[in-house]
């Protein structure tokens, strides 16, 4: 499965069956379950949301984004 196909976001019981649907995951049906969220998925939306947010030069946008990226995946 390309990351692109993946669910944005995964929901997870600790307690799990040795057998799962793992197309159920992508919905939360117990408080209890735990959230994963794709690092690249994070990041797209994160960087959407600093783009609306950030006032100055598309240039100087641009290379905070750039950057923010590099530090969010450990670069």
């Amino acid at each position: 499965m390309k990351a692109s196909e993946a669910p944005e976001k995964l929901y997870i019981l600790f307690n799990l069956p040795y057998t799962v649907d793992y197309t159920k995951l992508n919905k939360r049906r117990y408080d209890e379950e735990v959230e994963y969220t794709r690092t690249d998925a994070f990041i797209e939306k994160a960087k959407e949301f600093l783009w609306s947010h950030i006032e100055g030069s598309d240039y100087h946008v641009n290379y905070v984004l750039n950057e923010f990226e590099k530090y969010m995946k450990g670069e």
